[in-house]
């Protein structure tokens, strides 16, 4: 569990950030460590993780991008400025040059 609020939590969106989940007084981080060739089921403990995640999916919202985890859509890491943002995306960097796996992508234009 992660504390959120302070000075970023209590100051309004008023210039429209990318971080949506300002209002949010936690967040939680799932995580699995091991050491390869431990002989863990790595599978299983994957399973078990994705498995807690959606137990929790009732009473939790959206997602943080410094955490971030490929089986949960881009769009939810942005909530609502993901359409602003591919359009900024769309107007600096068209090509996707700066794109990575769960980057922004552009927009068709705006």
């Amino acid at each position: 569990w992660h504390g959120m609020g302070g000075r970023g939590g209590n100051e309004p969106d008023s210039i429209g950030t990318a971080y949506p989940w300002r209002d949010a007084a936690y967040m939680l981080q799932l995580q699995a460590w091991w050491l390869p060739g431990s002989g863990l089921d790595e599978d299983k403990v994957l399973s078990w993780v994705k498995e807690i995640r959606e137990e929790l999916r009732p009473v939790s919202r959206g997602a943080f991008i410094n955490f971030p985890d490929r089986d949960q859509p881009v769009e939810w890491y942005y909530n609502t400025s993901w359409q602003r943002l591919r359009e900024i995306k769309h107007q600096v960097d068209p090509q996707n040059r700066l794109g990575f796996e769960m980057g922004i992508p552009p927009s068709c234009g705006p």
